[in-house]
């Protein structure tokens, strides 16, 4: 067992080995001598990969293949060619496991370009509106921007939110009773506005009430309930038997209405049709109709 584990001991270490010195030998190589003049990059490019015995790779759309350089040098490792050639043009290399890798250098900013303002993004602003004094919730308060395009009203907890485009707005804060609260936003993220309001005292003008002589102006009569029958309504009244009838035409005046049809008796605002008092020149009338009450004894001629 002592065995096998030192062979597989020395096995790891001699792997090891074997990849430092080639990674060293990947790194240096033979000599490398480049005498061109108005050739190409990937030509150059490829001159030093022959001679070194390295694959170079690289991106066809990131290095300028067609740029036409002049490089002069003499037995440098494979290092110093790659410099020489790329420090130029703002490459850089890379060596990976048995081979080398080009790419650009990053481009280093030194004024930054601000971030481009996003104008369908959206954001939310929401809140709480309590009073200021006893700190209960407001419901029903409106919160809105000042261009009235975007608002919305607290809930039964006096919590609000509503979405708006990414911008500069001014929030106002209005309930009746309350001063209105007016906030500035500059929204270009998700905001909490938690507000208190202040209850607005409001004064009303006085109020004076006068008595004047003329107050009585409008009343035309103060005799309440009380119904006129002239000889002109009572010829248009329909008649019965074609007989007009004092008794019968009353049955069509408000607050009356007639037992039976033809009958004489009536019951007026409620009472019982022996409640009646009927008065014939201050003299109390009890009977006022006969023959079973079809006809009435008052003549339509006297009235």
């Amino acid at each position: 067992m002592r065995l096998y584990k030192g062979f597989l001991l020395i096995f790891l270490l001699n792997v090891l080995c074997r990849n430092i010195v080639l990674s060293q030998q990947v790194k240096t190589g033979p000599p490398i001598t480049l005498n061109t003049k108005n050739r190409t990059l990937n030509l150059v490019l490829k001159d030093i990969s022959d001679q070194s015995g390295i694959p170079i790779s690289y991106s066809n759309q990131q290095l300028p293949l067609d740029k036409k350089i002049s490089v002069s040098i003499k037995k440098a490792t494979l290092e110093q060619a790659l410099t020489e050639v790329l420090k130029p043009l703002n490459l850089q290399y890379v060596f990976v496991e048995n081979q080398v890798i080009i790419k650009p250098l990053p481009v280093k900013q030194d004024n930054p370009v601000p971030p481009v303002h996003n104008e369908s993004a959206t954001y939310t602003i929401k809140g709480h509106i309590k009073d200021k004094e006893n700190g209960e919730t407001v419901v029903g308060a409106t919160v809105y921007t000042s261009d009235a395009k975007y608002g919305t009203i607290s809930n039964n907890y006096g919590f609000f939110s509503f979405t708006l485009p990414a911008d500069k707005y001014t929030i106002v804060v209005s309930f009746v009773g309350y001063k209105s609260q007016r906030y500035d936003v500059a929204l270009n993220s998700n905001f909490t506005l938690n507000i208190a309001l202040e209850q607005e005292e409001m004064l009303l003008a006085p109020v004076i009430i006068t008595n004047r002589d003329d107050s009585n102006r409008f009343v035309q009569n103060n005799r309440m309930g009380i119904t006129e029958m002239t000889s002109a309504k009572l010829s248009r009244m329909p008649l019965f038997f074609a007989e007009p009838d004092v008794i019968k035409a009353m049955q069509y005046m408000p607050g009356i209405k007639n037992t039976i049809d033809g009958s004489g008796n009536y019951y007026v605002r409620g009472g019982e049709r022996d409640q009646n008092l009927i008065l014939l020149d201050d003299a109390p009338v009890y009977n006022p109709s006969h023959l079973f009450g079809f006809f009435t004894c008052i003549n339509p001629e006297a009235v």
